[in-house]
């Protein structure tokens, strides 16, 4: 039930991203820059469907004697996942283009515009480790990796 609920709102998504991407853009509402960021979001967004696809595909066939139940592959759910987040994150920062300037222009000129950017790219680099982090617990997550050394904090006894 979970997984058809998933995929009716994914189809769902779809229709409630062109639909309103179409009105904007027959009104004259986009500039050119965002007309091609919504275009690569909508193939972004078609693409995550066929990946499903391709990732539930990999869970029809016979399942393994060590499985109780059918699976899909680890990998191509870390795949799915990770379209998830480039789709998620590629629209947050699409928002906050269209509520404020970059902050380059904002603050260029300012004695603190040097450590604005040092903190900056601290601040992606720690994004960019949550985004592997994430990634790595769903191969861990569909390995079952936690159920092999479930002793913690130890490792097998030690």
């Amino acid at each position: 039930m979970v997984e058809y609920a998933h995929r009716v709102y994914g189809s769902s998504l779809g229709v409630l991203f062109s639909v309103p991407l179409a009105y904007f853009w027959i009104r004259g509402y986009l500039k050119k820059s965002m007309k091609l960021r919504m275009l690569g979001l909508l193939a972004l967004g078609g693409s995550q469907g066929l990946i499903g696809w391709w990732m539930v595909r990999s869970g029809l066939g016979p399942k393994p004697q060590y499985h109780r139940e059918p699976r899909v592959s680890v990998y191509r759910l870390s795949v799915h996942l990770t379209t998830a987040m480039t789709i998620y994150s590629f629209l947050l920062w699409n928002g906050f283009t269209l509520l404020r300037n970059p902050p380059e222009t904002v603050w260029r000129g300012y004695r603190s515009y040097e450590g604005m950017l040092k903190g900056r790219k601290w601040a992606i680099a720690a994004l960019h480790t949550l985004y592997l982090t994430i990634v790595a617990g769903s191969v861990v997550a569909g390995l079952d990796a936690g159920k092999v050394f479930n002793t913690w904090p130890l490792m097998n006894g030690a």
